[in-house]
């Protein structure tokens, strides 16, 4: 059943929100009319100071500890933190902020957006997160290669919502698996990854699970799909990174890669710590960062750091 198109008077999304981000890459740039709107400044002028006749909202709307620099600090992703604060002073600081500069964001959404902006915002809305199609999950696919029928040494068969789970997850591409205790994450977790990597959705899948149940994932994966090429990288020590390299010498198949094409890989959190980019990766980095951080966004940072650095050589100078 088509869903129906809603007006911006039942549209309410976040400044964070994709569709803020997307409209970088569009006509408009809704971050950029927001601190118009609130500012009450023309293109030509600086929307960090506010004209208080021309802007629609008053300084009641702003909390004592708030100021306009912090929604747009908030906005453009920076921290909030005051070394003068303790922890949890500074921890409601960051949470005022946030509903601070949401509720003025909100406000602009329904009363500060030009005729065009409105029609775009309504159109990317609904089809962003009005526009979802039910799954079919009795014509689902859920034939799995390899499956072993065998979990925990048992005769195994996947349960109607353990199906429906990873039927979801491969449909969608992404989503959260919140089954409560018992109701089978694992093994649901394991076949979404399986069936991904068979329908040629992905080709090295990394796992990364807590320390203390990476045995029990390693032993679970193992068993349910025994034939599946699978990388036990543990916390990445040094004896598995040489491993992995020795073996990709000799497997031309993997162009250089350290892991082979279609296989499963497994690790644990802290072995997070130990991943980076070599100096071959920075251009690639580089380029792919440009199309998720505003060029808006990277200049006021190093501002902010420049800012910050600035102030701590003030500092330091004062304190010889």
């Amino acid at each position: 059943m088509e869903k129906a198109f809603k007006q911006i008077s039942d549209i309410h999304f976040s400044l964070h929100s994709v569709i803020t981000r997307k409209s970088e890459a569009s006509d408009f740039d809704l971050k950029e009319s927001f601190y118009r709107w609130v500012s009450g400044r023309s293109e030509n002028e600086d929307y960090r100071d506010i004209d208080w006749l021309a802007s629609p909202v008053s300084k009641t709307d702003f909390p004592d500890a708030i100021s306009w620099a912090d929604i747009i600090d908030y906005s453009e992703g920076l921290h909030c933190k005051k070394l003068s604060l303790s922890q949890t002073e500074n921890d409601e600081r960051k949470i005022l902020r946030m509903d601070t500069a949401e509720l003025l964001f909100d406000r602009f959404l329904h009363e500060g957006l030009s005729p065009e902006e409105r029609d775009w915002v309504e159109q990317i809305w609904n089809q962003t997160f009005n526009n979802f199609s039910h799954i079919d999950y009795d014509n689902f696919d859920y034939t799995l290669e390899g499956f072993s029928g065998k979990y925990d040494g048992k005769k195994f068969t996947f349960h109607d919502q353990q199906k429906k789970g990873f039927a979801f997850l491969c449909s969608k591409g992404n989503g959260l698996l919140a089954y409560d205790v018992g109701v089978g994450k694992t093994a649901t977790g394991i076949a979404a990854v399986m069936y991904q990597l068979q329908h040629g959705k992905c080709c090295r899948p990394l796992i990364i699970v807590p320390k203390a149940v990476y045995s029990k994932w390693v032993h679970d994966i193992q068993e349910l799909f025994p034939a599946t090429t699978f990388n036990k990288l543990e916390n990445l020590n040094k004896d598995i990174i040489d491993d992995l390299r020795m073996n990709s010498v000799f497997a031309e198949e993997n162009n250089s890669l350290l892991l082979p094409a279609n296989s499963v890989s497994i690790c644990t959190a802290e072995a997070i710590e130990k991943i980076y980019f070599s100096e071959d990766s920075n251009q690639l980095l580089e380029e792919s960062f440009e199309h998720i951080i505003s060029k808006k966004k990277q200049r006021n940072i190093s501002n902010h750091l420049l800012n910050s650095l600035t102030s701590s050589l003030y500092s330091s100078k004062n304190s010889e």
